[in-house]
């Protein structure tokens, strides 16, 4: 009878368990998500969850005319009350965070 329920219960148990390393990642954000989270976190309490917020003189994203590699100074340096966030962020999240902002251009 043990020989029996160990057959049957142990390939369930296996299953149901299985190798951790085996199982599927529970990440179901993805990547864009995870930049348009970071910019309503970082960003969006100035700048609006549109860029046009401009609370306390920020500026309004859907209008800049910086290219890349201006907005990613700006982001990591910060300017005038924006904070710099070079110590928070690492260089491909700013990259990907310009990518967003510009994307909100008109």
């Amino acid at each position: 009878m043990r020989k029996w329920m160990c057959g049957i219960l142990l390939p369930v148990l296996a299953a149901c368990g299985g190798d951790p390393a085996k199982q599927p990642e529970n990440n179901t954000q993805k990547p864009e998500n995870t930049i348009a989270l970071l910019y309503e976190t970082k960003c969006g309490i100035c700048h609006g969850k549109d860029g046009n917020m401009g609370a306390g003189g920020a500026r309004k994203l859907s209008e800049s005319t910086l290219d890349k590699a201006a907005v990613q100074l700006q982001i990591a340096k910060g300017k005038g009350a924006m904070p710099a966030f070079e110590n928070q962020l690492s260089p491909e999240e700013i990259s990907a965070l310009a990518d967003y902002v510009i994307g909100l251009r008109k």
